[in-house]
This record gives structure tokens, sequence and C-alpha cells, in this order.
């Protein structure tokens, strides 16, 4: 069954906090062209995770409403 409106939610926070954290960690890695990169890398999988989540949120809250 699909996740209901709640649980996503729950998942896109955490998937939040983690893009927050990588963003720091970036930061951090400015002058490590290598380390920056791998954290990019890591970032742009969680974006993409982020955009998948956010799609199954929306027609979550559709079919509950």
């Amino acid at each position: 069954p699909p996740e209901d409106v709640e649980a996503l939610g729950a998942r896109l926070a955490k998937l939040d906090d983690k893009i927050a954290s990588l963003h720091e960690s970036m930061a951090h890695a400015a002058a490590d062209h290598v380390r920056a990169g791998e954290l990019n890398a890591e970032l742009n999988e969680m974006l993409s995770r982020k955009d998948s989540l956010e799609e199954a949120w929306l027609a979550a809250a559709e079919d509950s409403g």
C-alpha cells in the first residue's frame, strides 16, 4: 500500500536535514576538490530522491483529500 502523507512528510523532513548537513560538509571541504566532488555527487542523489518523495507526497495528499 502507498505511504500516507504524514509518513512521506517525515521522510522529507529527514532528507532535508541530511541535505543541510551535506551543505555544511561541502563548505568545510571547499579546498579539497576530491571530497567536494564526492559530497556534490551525494547531494545530487539526495536532491533526486527528494524530488521523487515530493511527487509521492503530493500524490498521497491528493488521494487523501
